[in-house]
Formats: C-alpha cells, sequence, structure tokens
C-alpha cells in the first residue's frame, strides 16, 4: 500500500510542470454563473498607477481568444468583444507585487465587474507570471471562480506595427564608364 503512495506522488511530481505556462499562455480556468471556460491567453503591459499617478502599475490581461488587434489596456474593446460573447477576460491590476483587483468582463454582461485582489489567492514568481485562484463567490447575482496559471507576454505596441515600413534604397546605377 505504501509503494502506492509513493508512485502517485512521483506521477503527480512529473505532471504538474507539464502544465506550467509558456510566455504568452494561461493555463487554467474561470468559472461564471456554473459555465466553465478554459483560459488559455496571457498578455500584460504598464498603465498609470491606480493610488500614485507618477507611478505605473502592470495589467495582465488572461483570456480564452488571443486578443487580436486589441491592446490589453483598451478596457472598451474588451468589454465590447466579451458582451458579444467573443471571449471571456480576465484583467488583473498590480501595484507592485501587490493584486489590487480584478475586472471579469463576459458574453451579456455590459462593462466588467470589478473584484477586490483581497478575494484571490494570487502568487508571483516575477512581473507578469503567476497563480491565480478565487474560491466560488458571489457578486452582483452572479458566481465566480477560478484557478490558473499565467506567464504574460508584453503586449505589441500597435503604433510600432502601424508604422509605415520605409521602401527599399533604390539602387544605385554604377558610375559611367570612362
Amino acid at each position: 500500500m505504501r509503494l502506492f503512495g509513493c508512485s502517485a506522488t512521483l506521477v503527480c511530481g512529473l505532471v504538474a510542470p507539464a502544465l506550467a505556462a509558456e510566455p504568452g499562455k494561461a493555463v487554467g480556468t474561470i468559472t461564471i454563473h456554473k459555465a466553465t471556460t478554459t483560459l488559455s491567453v496571457a498578455a500584460e503591459t504598464k498603465v498609470e498607477g491606480l493610488f500614485d499617478s507618477k507611478k505605473q502599475d502592470t495589467l495582465v490581461v488572461l483570456s480564452d481568444k488571443p486578443l487580436g488587434a486589441t491592446r490589453p489596456d483598451d478596457e472598451i474593446g474588451l468589454s465590447m468583444r466579451a458582451r458579444k460573447g467573443e471571449m471571456v477576460v480576465m484583467a488583473l491590476r498590480i501595484d507592485g507585487s501587490t493584486l489590487v483587483n480584478v475586472k471579469i468582463s463576459h458574453e451579456g454582461l455590459s462593462g466588467y465587474v470589478t473584484l477586490p485582489g483581497a478575494w484571490f489567492q494570487y502568487t508571483a514568481s516575477k512581473r507578469g507570471t503567476g497563480t491565480l485562484k478565487l474560491n466560488p463567490r458571489t457578486f452582483d447575482g452572479r458566481s465566480y471562480a477560478c484557478a490558473v496559471e499565467f506567464a504574460a507576454a508584453p503586449a505589441a505596441d500597435p503604433a510600432a506595427a502601424a508604422a509605415p515600413v520605409p521602401p527599399p534604397a533604390a539602387a544605385k546605377d554604377p558610375p559611367p564608364a570612362k
């Protein structure tokens, strides 16, 4: 019987690292009013500090679908897509190492629901990387729960992506022969 316990521990130890999130990925789920969604995308950006406008907070966005052309700090764009059922969005606002709040947007919800960071179990090994867990909680008539590990990738700068690429330098004709 004791051998079985050791085998189970060994197997669990080997499986757990396979679930670790790779850069730009989330591994886990969010449950909203008994509907569970698998989260697979993690992006991060910097935003103006909530408590000090001279500092910047980290914003980590977790979703079940790629953000595409929508920036992680585009609350309106993300919430509109979520409201239409295109995606589920969790936006984690982190001040230093403290989870301030988590905004959640999903199908049928106009805007976001903002849950206090104190409700969550949050750990981070470095900026943009960590785990987030919320035991079932009810807010505004809906129940929420999540368990996810993430390794957010920095969001692409849409201005840099939209910048025109200069044409290649024209080839110069060789100097005339003398």
